[in-house]
């Protein structure tokens, strides 16, 4: 490593990062490149996520699910998925409309709440999010 501790964990926050979105983006990009003219793609990883900036101690360290669709896939088919997977675990989540992540279609996201805490977002990847990996066809994550 690096040195310090706040040195090691930027390092590791610079190529693992707080999400594994750009991580399934980029899985979609090269199976998309590749002639993948749909796909249902998932990942389950480690994330870090800084208890403060600038970091000074060890961030904490969570386990998430990605899950990534494109094709003939929409909305509605990202929603189907998710609902089995927390069905099976007995979770049932209330849901909100997400409009301020860049990330995702103001109007196309949802945010998935448990006892009030959100747990997770699932919606299609913003036009501006494709365009930076060169995608012209909708993406759900």
């Amino acid at each position: 490593m690096t040195g310090t501790v706040a040195q090691d964990f930027l390092l590791i926050l610079t190529v693992v990062g707080p999400t594994l979105i750009p991580n399934m983006m980029d899985v979609i990009q090269r199976n998309s490149y590749r002639g993948a003219e749909e796909a249902k793609l998932f990942e389950l990883g480690s994330v870090f996520i800084p208890l403060q900036i600038p970091i000074v101690d060890e961030p904490l360290e969570k386990s998430k699910l990605c899950i990534g669709i494109y094709g003939k896939y929409d909305f509605y088919d990202m929603k189907g998925i998710v609902e089995g997977i927390l069905s099976r675990f007995g979770i049932k989540v209330s849901l909100s409309l997400i409009k301020d992540n860049k990330t995702f279609h103001p109007g196309r996201t949802a945010g998935m709440y448990l006892n009030d805490e959100l747990i997770g977002i699932y919606g299609e990847i913003s036009h501006e999010a494709l365009n930076n990996y060169g995608l012209d066809h909708n993406v759900y994550i």
